[in-house]
């Protein structure tokens, strides 16, 4: 059973003449016991070798509570001492939308960031879930942090996030929404890809039993 923890205050930064409001990380204790390979293969794929090297953005896949979440929180809690925040994706979300919770008004100048902004800037682990659900332009915010531009970029503030060196990401797409919906340009992108088996009766019981 997942144990929820009080929520933390929010922590606000300044940037570039305003002021921005993170979110607060998910925090839920919960116990991964599925597939060791499978894990391994995505502390792998987040590992760096050097520090000039960067992590891979891995894509998991498979059946809808296969665990893949658990994992990836697990993964980020335990193997690497991280926060992570859990971006939900949906076709309604702008380029701005992926970026910031409440709009920017030239009268106010403050801003909330959404999880992924968040992780970017705190270091954290960003988990897209859903992903392939996000357009082509929520895609367009995130896709120069995927590459050599390593930086997240928001017209309406008119400036860029350069990623904290611990900042990782993954993606997480259910069978059901087939990755061969995410364009070409994204699936080179989002390596290597990890595809959850079902869980095996004895999983199941113990995840039941907790």
């Amino acid at each position: 059973m997942q144990k929820n923890t009080p929520l933390k205050r929010k922590k606000i930064i300044k940037f570039s003449g305003f002021e921005i409001t993170l979110r607060n990380p998910d925090d839920f204790t919960t116990e991964w016991t599925g597939n060791k390979l499978i894990y391994e293969q995505l502390a792998s794929a987040w590992m760096r070798e050097t520090p000039p090297d960067r992590p891979m953005f891995p894509l998991i896949t498979g059946v809808h509570g296969s665990g893949k979440l658990t994992m990836a929180a697990h993964c980020a809690r335990t193997i690497f001492k991280s926060d992570f925040y859990i971006q939900q994706c949906s076709a309604a979300i702008s380029h701005e939308d992926i970026l910031f919770t409440k709009p920017f008004t030239d009268h106010q100048r403050r801003v909330h960031a959404t999880a992924i902004l968040s992780s970017v800037i705190s270091g954290g682990v960003c988990i897209l879930y859903g992903a392939s659900r996000l357009n082509e332009d929520a895609w367009s915010a995130i896709l120069p942090l995927l590459d050599e531009r390593n930086y997240i970029e928001s017209y309406s503030l008119g400036c860029r996030f350069c990623p904290h060196p611990d900042f990782r990401l993954t993606a997480i797409i259910d069978d059901s929404e087939s990755d061969t919906e995410l364009p070409e340009y994204l699936r080179l992108k989002l390596l290597p890809k990890i595809a959850m088996p079902p869980p095996k009766p004895e999983e199941v019981t113990h995840t039941l039993s907790k």
